[in-house]
């Protein structure tokens, strides 16, 4: 069974949120061998961001194909965030969220967008530093 505790390097200890959990926990696994993974703590995709793809990159995308933003947000989904389930289930496919993606992650699924809209619909999609807000 995967267990996730968050906590802090501090000065090379770390300092965990719930500390009697994280005891409790591995009072579990005594005389056993486990694995322990360190991974960095990932920020989600900002407000802006997600302003940036709802208010400009769909709705131009829409604007230009007739599309729904659902239907656009769904085909967009399919041909750039890969199938979730393929490690389990390769018959089966589900794009992945892009409430999971981090901000670099999405920055660069809005990247993707932009050069394939670009490329294939003629449709130029300005980058957030182009718009007045």
């Amino acid at each position: 069974m995967k267990k996730i505790f968050h906590a802090r390097s501090v000065s090379g200890k770390f300092v965990f949120d719930e500390p009697a959990a994280v005891i409790s926990t591995l009072r579990k696994y005594d005389d056993r061998d486990i694995w322990v993974s360190i991974d960095t703590e990932k920020k989600k995709r900002s407000n802006n961001q997600n302003s940036y793809y709802h208010g400009v990159v769909l709705k131009l995308l829409c604007d230009n194909t007739g599309y729904s933003s659902q239907e656009m947000h769904d085909c967009l989904r399919c041909k750039f965030l890969g199938n979730s389930l393929a490690g389990r289930d390769p018959e089966l496919y589900a794009p992945r969220s892009t409430t999971t993606l981090s901000t670099v992650e999405m920055e660069k699924y809005l990247e993707d967008i932009r050069r394939w809209s670009s490329v294939y619909l003629s449709c130029y999609i300005p980058q957030p530093n182009e718009l007045e807000f």
